[in-house]
């Protein structure tokens, strides 16, 4: 079946597989990779958890993956969007769209999703880990279509071909979203590491094999490197020189693949590229790609590099994972190695002055920095952990897009899906933006408010903080980050900033733990600091300073089921904060007008702690961040944080690994007026409480009861929640009261022009809280319909205006969604606005006996058009749907024949009358019966002369 895809008036047409195509050259099956929807799903137990509402990555992750699996573009094969904003009208996504982008100057309309495929998925695995999810979910639909069509061979052709997009799979892939897409598969390996997975990744290693070229330096050296090496460029926008940006990117993608999959699976074939291109990325032309290119304007130090920050530090990234994988092999290299990442990492620090900010230049850069810390601070290469932090509380937490774009960006009504309610969909992506610390400039003839490569990259630096939050290294536990964290073995709950308090919770289980270790930040008066178990204070020799760099807190004979408090000052100060451009200039590290220098701009900024919570002077303009007023108007001394309920995901975790009492319903769901028994139990404490937030019927009073107990519950006619709070946790557990779902008899009319209003009858319609969904028939289906998403009933109907805007002549399947479920579909048609004058004539209108006429219609602005004849009167056209204007030779008639066209529900006629036909001339059937006789007749004697001739 042809599809077409309609954007804005221009017509792009394609025909896309509706199964898996074969690979032709590589083993590259998507359905063997991605089997099922459940695959991308770890698994793992989730519970409802009470902890501060303080900063809470697995909550960002939640947030990262409602945004980007939103922001998918289902007219490309579910690709991610690329440059998300122009500067000024229109604010939509752009990928597709660059013909539109003519009011902003510069318009980024690069196609930067498609090739960033596997990154958007590495990311999204990254945050299943991190977050879970259920195979039922809208986002786990979506990023399925995204994980197949990713490795689907022909669509990706047709992707290439149509929108002349870099491919992903080979033939004719290229080596920076092949290599993407090949991290995206090793992080679902180390989750499942089937033989499928393990084999496609291996094909991936022989993709870029088939891409290595010998590359000779202009010193005479031989190197090997990726066979897509372009002409270098020197474009001053992305850097202050970025002669090298390629070659070093291209390179560094591939290194840190090959690296990483032989560290994983011993794969030799990978190992030999990564030496070869760790070889070509530090060793090209004398160290080419390290030296300053003008030393009068930037004089040689240590680690230093001169171009895109992401490529030299995603460079440095695959240096590091190649000095690990050759480590026992090849000892003094894998030094040198970590060596000169250090130098990198460090010189990135000194050049852009950030402090306790992150503000990196752009937010990929700021995820690179940060990987690349944590990795150099395990292998000791020095405490990295608390600047990391302090970037992760600052510069990242910022960076991640939420309601404050709404005044700056319309959430566009549009029946494209790319266009369409952009302000909703790219929250909790990130601003691309990491140079400008209190406001995004907006609009800004040089800003690119979001792009989706940056997003990616700067997730998986908060991937990364939320992995090693929490270490556990044979019998100890190593808490590096004072974040909250849910984990199998053990949960970290922190107040900071409000106050210095982290409480870490061990659970029932906690396997051959012994030791735990919580660092401490150098900013806090070590002398003040305490540490408490189950709420006695231990005395100063019961605990000690130890771990790496000495700077954690050192706790020996650790327990199940206990809790273990530590408590220091957190300090209010003040600080200068510098940003190196000014808002008119560009984010990344050049700008159009001055690509050489900064335009430095020095902010007062005040801290509780490492987390900034007011700076001034304020910009007029732009997309303000660190709203923190609240926190900034808190006293000095310590201060309880709000609490609030987060669902809890633990990968690989079961029930015995979630924390404090349980509480759970028999059964689950009930008719209305049914009942139902609650039970608690709870390994800590003397006693819990019990209460009901619905304040729901229950046999047992609310209040103070035992560790271990239940009650029945009812009758319930609405949904129902029951809480247990023991030793300060708190678990919840609601019973819902099933209700029927909401049903359509019938839409009247049936038909109508935008502006007009109907009646849809029904069943089970809400007071408030109906929306009409539209299932079929509008580009973004099934999804909410925009003017449709709060409409009050009666209770069996529902008043509707059709929309002016976007509402295209056509035949929709509609339904209704409540909180009571989804009902029916049903159909209904919008017509034009004006159809005009429906018309239809013969010429001429009367024929002699067995003559031809002509006929013709003209249906203006109508639409489903069908052409017909009561009599079946002999036609050249066929009978059936038409288009709104149209002619078509009739005959030869042997009596008077009526043809009849009918457009929206109307009908007209029009007779050709024949002179000389008598009653006893054989009707036009009769003579069509003869003739297909006779055709019989002739095809039949051939048949019999075809064989005989034989």
């Amino acid at each position: 079946m042809r599809k077409i895809a309609v954007f804005l008036g221009v017509s792009i047409a394609w025909v896309p597989a509706a199964a898996f195509a074969a690979n032709p050259l590589y083993d590259v099956n998507p359905n063997a990779a991605f089997s099922s929807k459940e695959v991308l799903v770890p698994d793992g137990i989730t519970y409802t958890d009470t902890v501060p509402d303080t900063l809470d990555l697995a909550e960002r992750a939640n947030l990262f993956i409602t945004g980007a699996t939103r922001s998918i573009m289902p007219t490309m094969y579910n690709a991610p969007a690329g440059v998300l904003l122009s500067t000024q009208l229109p604010k939509y996504f752009i990928d597709m769209f660059g013909a539109y982008c003519t009011t902003a100057t510069p318009c980024f309309s690069v196609k930067s999703g498609q090739p960033n495929w596997g990154n958007v998925m590495l990311a999204l695995s990254e945050a299943r880990e991190m977050a879970g999810g259920t195979p039922a979910d809208w986002t786990v639909t979506n990023q399925y279509a995204m994980a197949k069509n990713m490795l689907d061979y022909e669509k990706q052709q047709d992707l290439r071909v149509l929108f002349n997009l870099p491919n992903i799979v080979a033939p004719t892939a290229a080596t920076n979203p092949s290599m993407e897409a090949m991290q995206a598969l090793m992080q679902e390996w180390e989750h499942r590491p089937t033989s499928a997975l393990k084999s496609t990744i291996d094909e991936f290693v022989q993709m870029q094999q088939d891409h290595m070229k010998t590359v000779v330096d202009p010193g005479g050296k031989s190197f090997v490197a990726t066979w897509d090496e372009p002409t270098p460029l020197n474009n001053g926008d992305t850097g202050y020189f970025s002669t090298n940006f390629d070659r070093v990117y291209l390179a560094a993608d591939a290194l840190y693949a090959m690296a990483k999959w032989y560290r994983l699976s011993g794969n030799m074939q990978s190992l030999t590229i990564a030496n070869q291109l760790g070889e070509y990325i530090r060793n090209y032309n004398n160290s080419e790609f390290w030296r300053t290119p003008d030393q009068s304007m930037y004089p040689q130090e240590s680690g230093q590099f001169v171009g895109h920050t992401h490529s030299w530090l995603l460079a440095t990234l695959g240096i590091v994972e190649h000095a690990l994988a050759v480590e026992k092999f090849n000892p003094a290299l894998s030094r040198d190695e970590l060596n000169f990442a250090d130098s990198v990492y460090n010189f990135m620090k000194r050049r852009f002055n950030v402090g306790a900010i992150g503000n990196f230049g752009e937010t990929g850069a700021v995820g690179d920095q940060i990987r690349l810390g944590l990795r150099l601070a395990e292998a000791g290469k020095g405490n990295y952990y608390e600047e990391i932090e302090a970037w992760t509380r600052n510069q990242v937490a910022e960076s991640q897009i939420d309601g404050a774009i709404r005044p700056y960006v319309e959430n566009n009504v549009n029946s494209v899906y790319e266009l369409n309610a952009i302000a909703d969909k790219v929250q909790g992506l990130f601003f691309s933006d990491a140079a400008h610390i209190l406001a995004v400039p907006f609009p800004n003839t040089y800003s690119s408010t979001l792009n989706i490569d940056g997003a990616a990259n700067i997730f998986h630096g908060l991937y990364n903080v939320w992995l090693h939050t929490v270490d556990i290294n044979g019998t100890t536990a190593q808490v590096n980050f004072l974040l909250n964290k849910a984990g199998k073995y053990l949960d970290v709950k922190s107040d900071l900033p409000y106050r210095g308090r982290v409480a870490v919770y061990t659970k029932q289980h906690i396997g051959t733990l012994n030791v735990l270790l919580v660092r401490i930040p150098s900013w806090t008066d070590k002398s003040q600091v305490t540490v408490a178990v189950n709420g006695a204070i231990l005395a100063a020799g019961a605990w000690s300073w130890g771990g790496p760099y000495g700077a954690y807190v050192h706790i020996s004979n650790v327990n199940a089921n206990t809790v273990y408090e530590i408590q220091f000052p957190v300090p209010v100060y003040q600080t200068t904060i510098t940003q190196l451009r000014d808002q008119n200039q560009w984010w990344i590290e050049g700008s159009y007008s001055d690509p050489a220098y900064e335009h430095i701009v020095r902010l007062n900024g005040t801290f509780r702690g490492d987390t900034l919570v007011d700076a001034s002077p304020r910009p007029s303009t732009g997309i303000p961040r660190y709203q923190r007023q609240a926190l900034a108007a808190l006293p000095a001394g310590p201060v309880a944080p709000p609490t609030t309920q987060v669902e809890r995901f633990v990968m690989d975790g079961t029930a015995s690994d979630v924390l404090g009492p349980s509480i759970t319903a028999s059964p689950t769901s009930v008719s209305s007026g049914g009942r139902a028994l609650v039970s608690w139990n709870s390994p800590t404490g003397s006693a819990c409480v019990y209460a009901s937030p619905t304040n729901s019927p229950s046999d047992l009073a609310y209040g103070t009861v035992g560790t271990a107990g239940g009650t029945a519950v009812g009758p319930l006619t609405q949904n129902a929640t029951f809480t247990i709070t023991c030793a300060g946790h708190t678990r919840t557990v609601t019973i819902s009261v099933r209700t029927e779902s909401p049903v359509i008899s019938s839409i009247t009319p049936s038909l109508a022009a935008p502006g007009a209003s109907v009646i849809i009858s029904g069943s089970n319609f809400t007071p408030t809280g109906n929306q009409i969904w539209c299932m079929s028939g509008c580009t973004y289906s099934p999804d909410v319909i925009p003017n449709a998403t709060n409409l009050p009933s009666s209770g069996s109907t529902i008043v509707y205006r059709v929309p002016v805007v976007g509402a295209t002549p056509g035949l929709y399947a509609v339904a209704i969604k409540n909180t009571r479920g989804t009902s029916n579909t049903a159909t209904f048609t919008v017509t034009p606005t004006s159809t005009g004058q429906l018309t239809i004539a013969v010429s001429p209108a009367q024929v002699s006996l067995g003559g031809r006429a002509t006929v013709s219609w003209n249906a203006p602005g109508a639409f489903a058009c069908v052409y017909s004849s009561p009599a079946n009167a002999p036609s050249d056209l066929p009978y059936g749907p038409v288009g709104n204007t149209g002619a078509t030779g009739v005959g030869p008639l042997i009596e008077s024949a009526t043809y009849t066209i009918t457009c929206n529900g109307q009908s007209s006629s029009a007779t050709v009358k024949v002179s000389g036909a008598s009653s006893s001339a054989p009707s036009h059937a009769a003579v069509a019966l003869s003739s297909i006789a006779s055709q019989v007749a002739s095809a039949l004697s051939g048949f019999v002369s075809f064989f005989i001739g034989r």
